[in-house]
């Protein structure tokens, strides 16, 4: 496919040389001197075309690789093939190699007047099969096995169908050099055929190939073990392809006692009892994924409190984390994860706190620790106030009373209702004006009375008696946040 771009390339450049100073093939019902070429056929080794000419004296023609690049007529003429003059010739070119672009040229003279014509065509692919490979992560296995100088690369799947390992021969490094590979010899190093195969998990026998190709390289100096790998093998009629855009694990290997943690990806499930929870290194080398079984599923958000790994087959509860679903996946290599406990919390400002501490199958520890706020869990509800009762029931006491589809009442303690704001505290914690906690109500109509352990309270004077009212509260049973707004005219708020 390379050499066929490169080809074309020359071809085009070529053809646009070539189209000053030559002759061209007279239009239709006009004479003088043309040349044509057809092609017929192909197969795996051979090219049938038809060569038609006017007005010629000779004519021959020529085959050769695409990849040589292009003819003129004067080389046509001088060392290509005879042809029959002006009447159809049929030409068959055998001996050429399979899945190959050849460029027939054909050339017509007739005293100092020459006219050519061209056709790129391919030979067929001896490979009836086209299989693309697709593999989720590579690692470089590292054992005795295999020496300092062998880059033997892992390709599989979080449950594998099939396998591939490649070795790479190249000088003693951490990284594999960027460069052309080949079972056939390359530029940097071999591709080592007798250990490199495709197995399959269901036990049938493993595939071992004719011919391998492979084109490495890196992407970003800071990622040297980020990877562009493509990969061609062929095996018997079947040609399989590869492409690897990914980190390459154990190359080099990436020290999980001291993971930089991003923040984590939520998945609920549909029936909304289990959330997958998904945390990434910020470097994405390493994966970790856990399948819980929610503590509250009718929350909207993920409940506080320790998870722990089970196994089995089934009877998962609340608390639960499946050991079946849940894997960590670093260095190239997955493992299911086996025991251990995952600890969440939400602290005072409403950001989540994960403290991780779990062991897989492969008896790798996974220690880490995250605060931070996860996108989709949001605490904030909103709720809406139509009218409002203001009173004062005696000097520094003032009672709201809010209705609509949320009724909300509360009692002010202060000298003066100004703008500002005005904390929900016990009487014992007033240092000022305050919402008195014990007289707070807040219901709503579907959901009954809400317990409230605390918030707050903004005035902000708009225009004269217009005023608007914000409020933040802080619900007593769970970790959510009601807010709300009243805008309107309250005739015996008066501002000093």
């Amino acid at each position: 496919m390379r050499k066929l771009f490169y080809a074309m390339c020359t071809l085009l450049v070529g053809g646009a040389i070539l189209s000053v100073g030559c002759e061209q093939s007279p239009e239709e019902g006009q004479t003088g001197l043309s040349v044509k070429v057809e092609v017929e056929q192909t197969d795996l080794s051979s090219i049938s075309f038809t060569i038609s000419s006017t007005d010629a004296t000779e004519v021959r023609w020529l085959v050769t690789e695409a990849s040589e690049g292009m003819c003129d007529a004067e080389k046509v003429l001088e060392s290509g093939q005879l042809s029959q003059v002006n009447a159809d010739y049929v030409v068959k070119a055998n001996n050429l190699e399979s899945d190959t672009t050849y460029l027939i040229a054909v050339a017509a003279r007739n005293g100092e007047s020459v006219a050519i014509d061209y056709e790129i065509v391919s030979t067929k692919s001896k490979y009836h099969n086209e299989v693309a490979l697709d593999f989720s992560f590579v690692r470089r296995l590292l054992d005795e096995e295999y020496a300092d100088s062998d880059f033997a690369l892992f390709f599989t799947d979080v449950e594998p169908e099939y396998e591939l390992t490649l070795v790479f021969t190249a000088e003693g490094s951490e990284m594999l050099p960027e460069g052309e590979y080949s079972t056939e010899g390359g530029v940097n190093a071999n591709i080592d055929a007798k250990r490199s195969f495709l197995s399959f998990t269901n036990g049938d026998e493993p595939i071992y190939f004719d011919k391998i190709e492979a084109w490495v390289r890196t992407s970003d100096p800071g990622y040297e073990d980020y990877y562009h790998i493509d990969v061609e093998l062929y095996a018997g009629d079947v040609h399989y392809t590869l492409l690897i855009r990914d980190f390459v694990g154990n190359m080099p290997f990436c020290d999980i006692s001291n993971m930089v943690i991003g923040f984590p990806v939520i998945r609920e499930s549909e029936d909304g009892k289990r959330a997958t929870i998904i945390f990434h290194t910020e470097d994405e080398k390493v994966t970790f994924v856990a399948e819980t079984y929610l503590r509250n599923p009718e929350k909207e958000y993920l409940m506080p409190g320790q998870y722990t790994v089970k196994g089995g087959d089934g009877g998962f509860v609340a608390g639960d984390i499946d050991a079946n679903n849940s894997w960590f996946i670093a260095n190239g290599y997955f493992g299911m994860l086996a025991s251990g406990t995952m600890n969440i919390s939400i602290n005072n400002d409403c950001d989540y706190v994960f403290v991780v501490d779990i062991v897989d199958e492969l008896g790798r520890e996974i220690k880490f620790e995250y605060s931070g706020y996860i996108p989709m869990m949001n605490f904030d509800r909103r709720f809406a106030l139509q009218g409002i009762t203001l009173t004062e029931p005696e000097s520094g006491r003032y009672l709201f009373e809010f209705s609509g589809p949320y009724s909300l009442s509360f009692e002010v303690y202060a000298d003066n209702l100004v703008d500002g704001v005005y904390y929900i505290l016990d009487a014992d914690e007033a240092q000022g004006a305050y919402i008195d906690k014990s007289s707070l109500s807040f219901s709503s109509a579907t959901e009954g009375d809400i317990a409230i352990k605390g918030g707050k309270m903004s005035i902000v004077e708009l225009d004269d008696d217009y005023v608007e009212l914000s409020f933040e509260l802080l619900a007593e049973e769970d970790y959510l946040i009601w807010r709300g707004v009243y805008i309107g005219e309250i005739g015996n708020l008066k501002y000093e």
